[in-house]
C-alpha cells in the first residue's frame, strides 16, 4: 500500500531529520516491532519533522502521528 503525502518543507535541518527517525525507528524496534513497521513510522515520523520549525518542538509526539499520519495508513 502506498501513502501519498502533500510535502511540506520548512525545517532543512539534516541533522534534525535524522534523530528524529532514529529515535522514532529505534522506539519501535524495543517494542519488538517489524523492520518494515519501524521503517514506515520512522519515516512518517521524519515527514512531520520538517513540517514545522525548530529542533525539539518540530519533533512529533505519538498524538501527532496518530492524528496527521496513522489516520491517513487505516
Amino acid at each position: 500500500m502506498q501513502v501519498k503525502l502533500i510535502f511540506c518543507l520548512i525545517n532543512n535541518t539534516k541533522i534534525i531529520k535524522g534523530d528524529c527517525f532514529t529515535a522514532s525507528f529505534s522506539m519501535l524496534l524495543v517494542e519488538e516491532k517489524g523492520i518494515q513497521e519501524c521503517m514506515k513510522f520512522a519515516s512518517a515520523c521524519a515527514y512531520l519533522c520538517i513540517c514545522s520549525f525548530g529542533a525539539m518542538p518540530s519533533l512529533p509526539t505519538l498524538k501527532e502521528y496518530n492524528e496527521k499520519i496513522k489516520n491517513r495508513l487505516n
